[in-house]
């Protein structure tokens, strides 16, 4: 399938308290066409819980007076635009009414929120059996092309609700509390449970979905990010999604060359405001267009953010000048995007995406251990990919992010390789790499690299000391303030 390359999120998230909800289809429609969207997502499932059509599974959102997700999907199609129904799946204000047992909690008990939005576990099979009937009555009752899925996260602080503690204690034969996760084998054990957990409720809902419709197109938010530990499920999407904000601009050339290195067809979101998402400041077409240039420059399909108004003396309509900024800058990349669609990069210098690397980092931020700089360490994998992402654009020498899974086919293409901080390297990626030096190639490798084993625990030496013509002697006992 031909990925569209300029694509519309409708982020109509609509609480239920408002006197009304609507939607001007004849003037979203007229301009879809005047911007030339190839595809269109609209919430089916809000962030608060609400449907935006007449779900017997959930609950309909009551401020509607027509099946408003029904009448996009006719338009839809009657446009030949393809239509992806957004669903969210941990968030519902809805169901923390009458199932309050689902909700994700923290170690002490307290119900998760994001963004004060109740969360809902995926561990949970009542909740999982709930996401995937509410998909599936979607997936038969509207032609839709596929599904855009939202907010499948557990945060850091979850999930320790009665159903994750039970599943936890009988797949590894001890409770999950605090004196679990104070040992790094613990925090790594808890790790691999959610990403276990959060694949089994999208594959379940997916499988139920997909024999109702065998062609559906599937995309989640964040796939294809590393930090989500999810190769394998990533596997599972028809296109792989990450998002980025105006004026992060070295953050989303890092999430676009990260997401593309998967090998799959990119979609890269971007919010029409000048801040975040839900700001009222509309951004300018230069700044959309630089984040637009750098989605396409790496072969990624572009997504823009827009919201109508939901009522009031514009209700129903998106701002003019949000449609002019969408037309705008569609044409720019209709233009160019032939020229980056398909096309391979220079290789120069390449980067592994060391999923294990990243599984470490996060097991290293909880480790009680008299090292206070480990609490932080959760992030240094993206912080350490983007601060080299720039470090490159800024000397003008093209970087490439590779799977560690996949070093043998890569690494040769490259005449340096990069490892930031990778404290554990298997000892199968160390013999990639001593032959890859032998070879000629050039290795620059920072701070722990090859200094933790599988576990985390720390090594006499550096695994790969051969390498770098340099022993560990001990940590630095000064720290560094700026």
């Amino acid at each position: 399938m031909k990925t569209p390359m300029r694509q519309v999120l409708c982020d109509f998230q609509m609480p239920t308290f408002l006197p009304e909800i609507r939607i001007d289809y004849a003037d979203m429609f007229r301009n879809l066409k005047r911007i030339e969207a190839q595809s269109l997502v609209f919430v089916a499932k809000s962030a608060h819980g609400n449907s935006l059509y007449p779900t017997k599974v959930g609950v309909p959102n009551p401020a509607m007076k027509e099946d408003i997700f029904g009448e996009i999907s006719r338009r839809c199609l009657n446009a030949g635009i393809q239509l992806y129904a957004y669903f969210n799946i941990t968030l519902d204000y809805e169901l923390a009414k009458t199932k309050p047992e689902w909700r994700q909690c923290r170690l002490d008990g307290t119900p998760e929120t994001f963004e004060r939005y109740p969360m809902f576990c995926m561990g949970n099979d009542g909740y999982m059996e709930f996401v995937a009937r509410h998909m599936e009555e979607i997936a038969n009752n509207y032609p839709i092309d596929g599904f855009f899925l939202d907010l499948s996260y557990f945060t850091h602080q979850t999930c320790f609700c009665a159903s994750c503690r039970e599943k936890f204690e009988k797949q590894f034969g001890y409770p999950l509390n605090e004196d679990a996760l104070r040992s790094i084998r613990g925090a790594l054990a808890f790790s691999d449970f959610k990403v276990a957990l959060r694949e089994a409720c999208l594959v379940n809902a997916m499988e139920r979905c997909n024999t109702v419709r065998p062609d559906l197109v599937w995309l989640w938010n964040h796939g294809g990010d590393p930090a989500f530990k999810a190769r394998r499920l990533d596997q599972k999407a028809t296109y792989l999604s990450s998002e980025t904000r105006t004026g992060n601009y070295a953050e989303a050339d890092m999430v676009a060359r990260r997401a593309a290195c998967a090998g799959k067809p990119v979609v890269f979101t971007v919010a029409e405001t000048q801040g975040d998402w839900g700001d009222w400041t509309l951004t300018s077409p230069a700044a959309l267009k630089g984040l637009a240039g750098i989605a396409i420059a790496h072969g990624c399909a572009l997504m823009v953010n827009q919201t109508p108004y939901p009522c009031g003396d514009y209700g129903g309509k998106t701002a003019a000048p949000v449609w002019d900024l969408f037309a705008e800058t569609f044409q720019w990349v209709k233009r160019r995007e032939r020229f980056c669609v398909g096309k391979e990069p220079v290789f120069s210098v390449g980067c592994p995406v060391s999923e294990s690397s990243i599984r470490l980092l996060e097991g290293l931020s909880v480790d009680r251990t008299p090292e206070p700089w480990d609490g932080f360490r959760r992030w240094d994998y993206s912080h350490n990919d983007q601060f080299m992402t720039q470090l490159f654009a800024e000397m003008q020498t093209p970087l490439h992010f590779f799977p560690e899974a996949e070093t043998e086919q890569w690494l040769h293409r490259f005449e340096c390789i990069v490892l930031p901080d990778c404290p554990y390297v298997s000892p199968q990626f160390a013999e990639q790499l001593r032959a890859y030096v032998r070879g000629g190639g050039k290795l620059i490798a920072t701070y722990e690299t090859s200094l933790r084993d599988s576990m985390g625990a720390l090594l006499p030496n550096f695994g790969l000391a051969d390498l770098f013509g340099a022993d560990f002697v001990r940590k630095s006992p000064f720290t560094v303030s700026y």
